[in-house]
């Protein structure tokens, strides 16, 4: 796939910043940190998780020296499993943050309510 995409090895190696020599044993014992998945994914141009899909995944990147398939087959699950807790943590902050936000419209949409049934010719004017 490397070859695919117009990538000599030492030149993809350099873009996702690994050496050509680091980068095969680390895919044969998937090793892979994280980071550098994502470096292969945006210069290849597919998503992450196209690492993981064995049917479809890094088993088409190469084969080494000995024409063995190499494979990620996962990258270090802990990293994985920190980085989907850090954008759990995030979302679960995001929707605090938009719960506050619409209680606040809540109370402002029925404050300018109270103004209009009160007969307040501009509910602006009253704030």
């Amino acid at each position: 796939m490397i070859d695919q995409r117009g990538f000599r090895l030492k030149a993809f190696c350099e873009k996702i910043g690994i050496t050509p020599q680091g980068l095969e044993p680390a895919i044969v014992k998937e090793t892979l940190p994280v980071r550098v998945l994502k470096k292969m994914s945006e210069a290849l141009n597919v998503p992450v998780s196209f690492f993981f899909n064995e049917t479809e995944g890094v088993s088409a990147l190469s084969t080494d020296a000995k024409g063995r398939k190499l494979c990620l087959g996962c990258a270090d699950k802990s990293e994985i499993i920190s980085l989907q807790r850090d954008k759990i943590a995030y979302m679960e902050r995001e929707n605090s943050n938009l719960q506050d936000d619409l209680a606040e419209a809540k109370k402002e949409n029925a404050r300018l309510q109270r103004l209009v049934a009160s007969g307040a010719a501009n509910p602006a004017d009253a704030a």
